[in-house]
């Protein structure tokens, strides 16, 4: 090999290895590498057009499990729309460029900043923004310490893990595969920020891959599982799954869903609030009591 070669190619490891740290596991990638992989690896897509079916489970194991179909419309990487109809409920859920909207029943019920102020479409997040500066922001904003990352062992596999130092389990953090560098495991602590409830777990399972190559290929989760104390909340389980579909302008549009339905009277959105505190358990448990009770 020519010494200038030979010289670029030993500056080339130093700056590789400079992002990495040994630990008994291995090498340790540092956060924003990633969250860089891991948004690489789960592919790129245009929008997406999924049919789901939501399972809602009781405190009490004796009660039946509530089932709830969805459609979940995602424009990567800034909007997403979930719509729930049935003869007992009628929610729409906008998330779309900083903004969101939600109407439930024909009623204008929370517009707001994009600081999500329940639990129900917070697992979304991993999945729409698929752009590491964007994910990183967001993660940052929600109070993941995006300049810890470790390694870590769960049910015979081994994460990497981003915002602690495993095996503590407190702060907020985002677990990826190390071996299929897709999200795992998002852990959402029972104290964060001045709030307190119990710890809540999003688990991305079932991977499915779409397309033929690395570079049209897209993955997506067909299973995602909410815990609470160990114990299943929540799960969606996705029916059919559309790549690139066109939508029309106003599907994302918040101004326009606005338009077409009026305030709830009891509700104080109109005027823009800006929090950065994440989900209470109690509000997601909320959620879930709200859909049960409608829909017996």
């Amino acid at each position: 090999m020519k010494p200038k070669r030979l010289i670029k190619s030993l500056l080339l490891l130093i700056t590789l290895l400079s992002g990495m740290q040994t630990t008994a596991d291995g090498y340790l990638l540092k956060a924003p590498h990633i969250i860089d992989l891991m948004v690489r690896n789960m592919g790129n897509a245009k929008s997406l057009d999924i049919t789901q079916t939501v399972s809602l489970y009781p405190d009490n194991p004796t009660q039946s499990v509530t089932e709830v179909n969805e459609t979940v419309k995602y424009d990567f990487p800034l909007a997403y729309r979930s719509d729930i109809t049935s003869a007992k409920i009628q929610r729409i859920h906008l998330a779309s460029h900083g903004d969101i909207c939600t109407m439930l029943d024909g009623k204008i019920v929370a517009s707001d900043s994009q600081k999500p102020n329940n639990g129900f479409d917070i697992y979304k997040d991993i999945l729409l923004l698929r752009s590491r500066t964007l994910l990183l922001q967001h993660l940052d904003s929600l109070g993941v310490d995006t300049a810890i990352s470790s390694i870590g062992r769960f049910q015979n596999r081994i994460f990497y893990i981003v915002g602690a130092q495993y095996p503590d389990m407190e702060p907020m953090q985002l677990w990826v595969d190390r071996e299929t560098l897709r999200p795992a495991r998002w852990i959402i602590p029972g104290k964060h920020k001045a709030r307190s409830g119990s710890a809540y777990e999003i688990r991305y399972l079932e991977w499915r891959r779409y397309g033929q190559n690395s570079e049209t290929g897209f993955w997506h989760p067909m299973r995602i599982r909410f815990f609470s104390n160990d114990r299943l909340r929540r799960e969606i389980i996705v029916n059919s799954l559309k790549i690139n579909p066109v939508f029309a302008k106003t599907v994302f549009d918040i101004a326009h869903l606005k338009s077409l339905y009026p305030y709830s009277s009891s509700d104080n959105s109109r005027k823009r609030v800006n929090s950065d505190k994440i989900p209470e358990i109690d509000e997601i448990q909320k959620t879930i009591h709200d859909f049960q009770r409608l829909y017996r």
